[in-house]
């Protein structure tokens, strides 16, 4: 069977027995050696990465178009999907910049375990791939609810927070984070850790 058509499959209703067959198994490998397995990545086409994303993103829905998608699996289930990242051209002021690129979606099953570290496997490799590939440097975004500890752990830094909430993170290939970088990235964090906290006390 070839790969390419088996990863779409995995994702729909009628394969829910594999989905929950193959989640089990995951949960059930003990923890101690989870850390051990290395993911497996592939590349998938459009329909097979967006429609994971309508599945499992919380809040975005999924795009019209791509560069590029990588998904994640695991050796344990080598057909399941455990996440999916997307990469295209920036879709704010700098896509008149042909050296920029832009992380679009970054997407994790919510089933499986919590520090599974597959958000950041997938930002490592879309980071290897577009760097390969001659971009300078990468542009994402994320919510302010979100940790960003991914990004971080990537190398990723904050350039600002937009005037619509969403918080930009850049990253430029063969540079690493200053320490005034990294500072700023945390405090921005940090400011929206409080206030985010501050408003679930009040309601």
């Amino acid at each position: 069977m070839n790969e390419r058509n088996t990863a779409i499959k995995w994702t729909g209703e009628h394969e829910k027995k594999y989905v929950d067959d193959s989640l089990a198994r995951i949960r059930a490998f003990p923890a101690k050696y989870k850390r051990r397995i290395e993911l497996i990545h592939r590349s998938l086409n459009r329909d097979e990465s967006q429609e994971f994303i309508r599945l499992h993103h919380r809040h975005s829905k999924p795009l019209k178009r791509h560069m590029f998608s990588i998904g994640a699996f695991s050796p344990i289930a080598e057909m399941l999907i455990l996440g999916v990242t997307t990469v295209n051209h920036c879709s704010s002021k700098y896509n008149q910049r042909r050296d920029h690129i832009e992380i679009r979606r970054v997407c994790v099953r919510p089933d499986i375990d919590a520090g599974n570290n597959v958000a950041s496997f997938l930002i490592g490799k879309a980071c290897q791939a577009v760097f390969a590939m001659g971009y300078r440097v990468i542009i994402t975004y994320s919510q302010p609810h979100e940790s960003g500890a991914s990004l971080k752990a990537a190398g990723f830094c904050i350039q600002e927070q937009t005037k619509g909430g969403l918080i930009r993170w850049i990253k430029a290939r063969g540079q690493q984070a200053t320490s005034c970088e990294r500072e700023f990235t945390n405090r921005v964090l940090e400011a929206n850790r409080k206030f985010l906290t501050t408003m679930r006390t009040e309601k």
